[in-house]
């Protein structure tokens, strides 16, 4: 049986707690904090339209809207040292991965280190980035996001249940449909890669032996590259308008819903208008999680690939 290094494992979490687990650590505690935070600006701004301006207190007025921009910023002061700390863990997992791959060349004798060079220049140069940054994000963007859907969901739940499930229904349909198409992104990413791995090795050959038939298959790997390129682009930006139409659909379904509600004295304006609020804020986490749980496909994708480089 071949052997492979150690530093791969069965899965890039492996990888993970083995040597950038302290740094996952502060950033999931970093991000629990986030979730009482995302419904304070929410929960302000119904109470100025509500409370401070009917009663034109400008004093509570002055007081909610300190305490919005207290929130905010502390979101952002979180959110921003999240986003460091994963790039200290992308730059760990990326120099890992480079010096076992490296090693792995070292140890192959010089026929197999010469037929895996354009594999392993593909990867030491490119491929282990994704992977790195992946690592980066694997525990804390879920948790980070997550965290603040809970705290903006719960706001809405408990504030006006109907409006709420509206937004649900709306985040149920995206979850719904986003991996339908991911399956598609997933299968032309393998492609991609296993592509412009031939035409490293193709690249190398012909410059190593002169021979035209190499440049002939390096400048059809380059083509057949660009296709895949192409209906992956198209994939995506599929994705993207299903999720725009959604969003913005759902929208719309608060307004109405929202409209007939305060007509009908069930609710007020400000909750409406912090639903609206709301609304929007639900957008970024939920973006960040969509975008995560492609990546973290298209890892798991690039890690089958990139194992194979590690066989002895």
């Amino acid at each position: 049986m071949m052997r492979r290094s150690s530093e791969i494992g069965s899965t890039i979490y492996s990888l993970i707690v083995r040597r950038a687990l302290p740094h996952q650590l502060l950033a999931v505690s970093l991000a629990i904090v986030v979730a009482p935070l995302a419904a304070v600006p929410l929960a302000m701004q119904e109470r100025l339209i509500d409370q401070a301006l009917p009663a034109k207190d400008f004093g509570l007025a002055l007081t909610l809207a300190l305490l919005y921009g207290a929130a905010v910023l502390g979101r952002s002061l979180i959110k921003s040292t999240v986003t460091w700390l994963q790039g200290v863990i992308a730059e760990i997992i990326s120099r890992v991965l480079r010096q076992a791959l490296i090693d792995t060349q070292r140890r192959r004798n010089r026929k197999a280190a010469r037929q895996e060079l354009g594999t392993a220049t593909s990867v030491i140069t490119a491929e282990v980035d994704a992977l790195g940054g992946f690592a980066a994000e694997a525990i804390s963007t879920p948790m980070l996001q997550g965290a603040v859907m809970v705290g903006i969901l719960g706001f809405m739940l408990v504030t006006e249940p109907m409006l709420a499930a509206i937004g649900v229904a709306a985040l149920v349909l995206e979850a719904v449909l986003t991996p339908l198409l991911q399956a598609r992104v997933n299968r032309q990413t393998r492609l991609r890669i296993e592509s412009l791995r031939d035409v490293s090795g193709e690249t190398i050959a012909a410059t190593e032996t002169g021979l035209r038939q190499h440049n002939v298959a390096a400048l059809r790997g380059v083509r057949q590259t660009f296709k895949i390129n192409l209906t992956m682009n198209a994939l995506k930006v599929a994705m993207k308008l299903i999720k725009h139409v959604i969003d913005h659909a759902a929208d719309v379904a608060v307004l109405v819903v929202g409209a007939w509600l305060v007509i009908k004295g069930q609710t007020e304006i400000g909750v409406v208008v912090a639903f609206l609020a709301g609304m929007r804020e639900l957008r970024e986490p939920w973006g960040e999680l969509i975008g995560f749980y492609r990546r973290w496909e298209d890892a798991r994708t690039k890690l089958d690939l990139v194992r194979s480089a590690f066989e002895d």
